[in-house]
């Protein structure tokens, strides 16, 4: 008997006469929920029909940000209301420096300093924005830059979607905002 999927194994599957690459978001013994590589379709496949793949997840070009890391996430999906409830530790060359969450109740994360006092979130913050313009972000819109680098390594790039993916798709979010109040 094959050994089951579990989430975040990489896996492929034919559909439609093309491999589609991508990474497991639920296993399942009748159906597994494959997220495609960047994270735009999402499929219920037969595990039958599954292969483990070795092709690796599209990356960026390296950067200075890829120097901090997200680990122990725990998403708290009870406790969201507005926002996503979630606790996780942020880390600098694999060291945790700072405890990151957010209550769930529609404000932005809080960050608490491990080392380095408020002088190590203010660094994450402003390499989070060099972070997001170097990907195309105008100043403008970088707002909350942790934040949306937490969310985008903790839950999207796991799934093969690059950082260019993430902001030209808030790019777009932003494009579709301006254009519903006109």
């Amino acid at each position: 008997m094959p050994t089951p999927f579990t989430k975040r194994d990489r896996v492929e599957f034919d559909h439609n006469g093309q491999t589609v690459y991508g990474v497991v978001s639920r296993g399942g013994s009748k159906l597994v929920k494959v997220s495609a590589d960047g994270a735009k379709f999402e499929y219920s496949v037969l595990p039958s029909l599954l292969r483990r793949s070795d092709v690796p997840l599209p990356k960026d070009d390296p950067h200075p940000m890829d120097a901090w890391g997200v680990k122990d996430y725990v998403r708290y999906d009870r406790m969201s209301e507005e926002t996503v409830a979630f606790t996780a530790t942020v880390t600098l060359d694999g060291v945790p420096v700072i405890d990151a969450k957010n209550d769930g109740q529609g404000g932005c994360n809080s960050y608490y300093s491990m080392s380095g006092g408020y002088a190590m979130v203010a660094r994450f913050e402003e390499e989070a924005k060099k972070w997001l313009m170097d990907h195309g972000l105008p100043e403008e819109h970088c707002f909350e830059a942790g934040d949306m680098w937490l969310d985008w390594k903790a839950n999207q790039a796991p799934y093969g979607v690059t950082a260019r993916d993430k902001v030209e798709r808030w790019i777009e979010t932003l494009g579709s905002i301006h254009s519903a109040r006109m």
